[in-house]
């Protein structure tokens, strides 16, 4: 049980690290596009999804259509919104075995401090 507790831990601290790369990531990709008028804008941000391993969209990829494939597409694991719901699934696991862990251990406790007082 601890073991699957501390795996779901780590996966939550992993998916929190994804999300805050991609947002860093993608903040210094936009400063540069915003910055650099003569970058190809299509082909920047479609280099950048084939680097986060985002499916390239059909049409045109401006910066708008980039915000949104990274930050609010639930389907794409790279997305910041996609990877907080990870974390955030691997949190509800964890909350509730420890939950039940942490209720058994004070049930415990007290059963003992009341056992100790009746004698």
């Amino acid at each position: 049980m601890l073991s699957r507790i501390a795996e779901a831990l780590f996966w939550i601290g992993r998916y929190v690290e994804r999300a805050d790369g991609t947002s860093r990531i993608l903040d210094v990709h936009l400063q540069v596009l915003l910055e650099d008028s003569w970058t190809d804008e299509d082909r920047s941000c479609r280099s950048l999804l084939s680097v986060m391993g985002a499916p390239p969209p059909k049409g045109p990829v401006d910066r708008n259509r980039l915000v949104d494939l990274l930050v609010a597409d639930l389907d794409n694991p790279s997305s910041i919104i996609g990877a907080l719901a990870a974390a955030r699934e691997n949190a509800r696991a964890v909350r509730g075995s420890t939950r039940r862990r942490s209720r058994r251990a004070g049930r415990d406790r007290a059963g003992r401090r009341c056992s100790s007082v009746a004698i």
